[in-house]
């Protein structure tokens, strides 16, 4: 977990070295003291990011998760903790926030500020559609994929693809998903 201190203009303040050098490995961030934190942020999430920082500054302690943009395509979901520090008695001079990376998600970033079209049209095609991580793990399917392979969304967000293979397929298809992720490119059937 990475502790960074913000200052009520939610700008980054006196942090150790260590623990910037942690966000810019972890998250890929280059942050200096002064950085104003929301504009760090997707714009999807800003305005709920800043309400965290408020609610902090009114004495709140308490732990929410939050997209954090790694790069211009990835962003990594954290576990934020937020917590108050008190100059005297009532005023709050600044707050602290843990955060801890979970996953790692390759989203485009225009999708998710268009998350709303996106779910709708992801829904309402008639084609099967699933989107998945580095390590092959189901991160959404559509209701059609859901229809044609017979499982419930829960049942395969977070199961590996080939769940709904048959076996004999599965080392075949795990190494051209890899191939997919390390080169970027579709890989040539051969």
């Amino acid at each position: 977990m990475v502790f960074i201190q913000v200052s009520p203009d939610y700008c980054l303040e006196d942090t150790p070295a260590e623990q910037l050098a942690k966000i810019s490995e972890g998250l890929g961030l280059a942050v200096v003291k002064g950085d104003y934190l929301p504009e760090l942020m997707l714009p999807a999430y800003k305005e709920d990011f800043i309400s965290c920082l408020n609610r902090g500054f009114k004495g709140e302690s308490f732990s929410v998760e939050i997209p954090f943009p790694c790069s211009k395509n990835l962003f990594k979901k954290c576990e934020v903790t937020v917590l108050p520090h008190y100059v005297t008695g009532q005023e709050i001079a600044k707050i602290g926030l843990g955060i801890r990376c979970m996953d790692q998600f390759f989203v485009d970033l225009a999708l998710i500020q268009s998350n709303s079209l996106l779910s709708t049209m992801f829904n309402s095609v008639s084609m099967g559609i699933c989107i998945t991580n580095r390590e092959g793990l189901f991160v959404e399917v559509n209701r059609e994929y859901c229809s044609i392979y017979g499982y419930t969304r829960e049942e395969l967000l977070g199961k590996h693809f080939t769940l709904v293979l048959d076996s004999k397929y599965h080392e075949w298809m795990s190494r051209l998903h890899g191939e997919f992720f390390s080169k970027g490119q579709e890989p040539r059937l051969r």
